[in-house]
């Protein structure tokens, strides 16, 4: 034995109590530690097809054998291995001859066969019909979205806290659970505090249908359930509140919600699912300190429009100025330079209500009772001031009529007596009529001399 292991054999001996030899403790340490390295082991997962029994290394919305839409079940990979069903490369092992249980489609293939969808398409047999847009109940959402929404197509909307995002988004939800069914995902908010929102903005009285085909789910932070969900239900329109309460394992396992990675697979999930399903889908985003939407770049790639609501200043004669930032009773609604199914440049123009946020379409009619006050109020003083110059004006004018003589300029002036009337006494008269008298003698008597 050398002298580095009797070194070893003895701080065992010193470390562990007991009367064991120095080498069944060291084999004891040794298999503690295997035992506990295999259980710290990860599990690399694989997905296996329910219907087809397809083995797929990563986890994907339809089956690209049987075309089923979330039919996986989650195994070991490296169980898979042992068993057979996968190979070392992972690929999938072929079934053997006669093995029907293995087999796809067994006896049914024909009938499951219809069911297959190619890889490839020629473009020829593609089928480019429009599809049928169905109205959100809004007329200005339904004007930036070019006339309606889209089956199949998933719509972004962000903009800052208090702007009217839920608000909007869940008279859409009631307008169009009047008739067929809707699911509002509430991830920010409960259920009660949405119905309440209803109540407050009267939509059963409007859409009394909607008690009914408008279902809520609380706290909807599984993206994997959520999309789930909408595969079971399939709801015609789906309202997600919002990306940033969205989390799943498969994303992340360390990242929180509303992080990056995050909102990057809520995104992709929530559009697979919307084109599989050919179901609409709103969902809502935060807005970032420099205007955007928040999340990676891939998230915005992901969605057929991206919609911001902001804050906007309206000028005296009711147009839409530049962005405020804070609020002004004011709220614009347009699209973020991506719109598949509209117009880039269309807006909508909405007033903030008690009963929510009201689409206008005249904004000069709409004026609040503060900005006519106001108008009014400049008009009158306008009106004051241009009185005061009038007659300052035509007292400058009389007052030269008294001084000096109105007629053409360079005309001699003439003596005018004062028309301004003097207080006196009557004694202070009698002696000026006395000398009136004596100066109107005088005079006459001046007269008759030169005659």
């Amino acid at each position: 034995m050398s002298a580095h292991a009797a070194d070893a054999t003895d701080a065992v001996t010193i470390v562990v109590p007991g009367r064991r030899r120095p080498g069944s403790i060291a084999k004891a340490i040794a298999k503690a530690a295997v035992k506990a390295a295999r259980a710290a082991r990860a599990i690399v997962p694989a997905y296996k097809c329910c219907v087809c029994r397809h083995i797929a290394l990563v986890w994907m919305v339809q089956c690209p054998i049987c075309a089923e839409v979330n039919s996986w079940d989650e195994i070991d990979r490296d169980a898979a291995i042992r068993s057979g069903e996968l190979s070392l490369e992972g690929r999938e092992t072929p079934p053997a001859e006669g093995d029907e249980e293995d087999d796809p489609f067994g006896e049914d293939e024909d009938e499951n066969s219809e069911n297959r969808k190619p890889l490839l398409v020629a473009i020829g047999d593609v089928d480019a019909t429009e599809p049928d847009r169905f109205p959100s109940g809004d007329d200005g959402l339904d004007f930036v979205l070019g006339g309606g929404l889209v089956p199949g197509s998933i719509v972004a909307i962000f903009g800052p806290p208090g702007v009217g995002k839920s608000s909007i988004l869940t008279k859409v939800a009631a307008s169009v659970a009047n008739n067929v069914s809707v699911i509002y995902a509430a991830g920010e908010e409960s259920n009660k505090r949405v119905a309440r929102r209803v109540r407050r903005l009267k939509l059963f009285k409007k859409y009394p249908n909607a008690r009914h085909n408008l279902t809520v789910m609380e706290n909807a932070h599984d993206t994997d359930v959520l999309c789930g969900l909408i595969i079971d239900e399939s709801p015609l329109l789906t309202i997600v509140d919002s990306f940033g309460s969205l989390e799943s394992e498969r994303a992340s396992s360390t990242g929180r919600p509303g992080g990056p990675a995050q909102v990057a697979y809520a995104a992709k999930m929530l559009a697979d699912v919307a084109r599989t399903t050919g179901r609409s889908i709103i969902a809502i985003g935060h807005e970032t300190k420099d205007g955007s939407m928040a999340g990676p770049s891939i998230a915005r790639h992901e969605v057929d429009t991206l919609l911001a609501m902001e804050h906007v200043e309206v000028d005296e004669d009711g147009n839409p100025g530049k962005r405020a930032e804070k609020q002004t009773g004011w709220v614009r609604l347009r699209a973020d330079g991506k719109n598949r199914d509209g117009d880039t440049a269309a807006t909508a123009i909405y007033r903030m209500t008690d009963m929510g946020l009201v689409g206008v379409d005249d904004l000069s009619e709409y004026q609040d009772e503060k900005e006519l006050a106001e108008k009014e109020q400049d008009q009158k003083e306008r009106e004051r001031r241009r009185n005061e110059t009038a007659s300052g004006a035509g007292t400058r004018q009389r007052a030269r009529k008294v001084d000096g003589d109105s007629g053409p300029r360079g005309a001699p002036k003439k003596a005018q007596a004062s028309r301004v009337e003097r207080k006196v006494s009557p004694k202070q008269g009698q002696d000026l009529r006395a000398v009136r008298a004596r100066q109107k003698r005088a005079g006459s008597g001046e007269r008759a001399c030169r005659t």
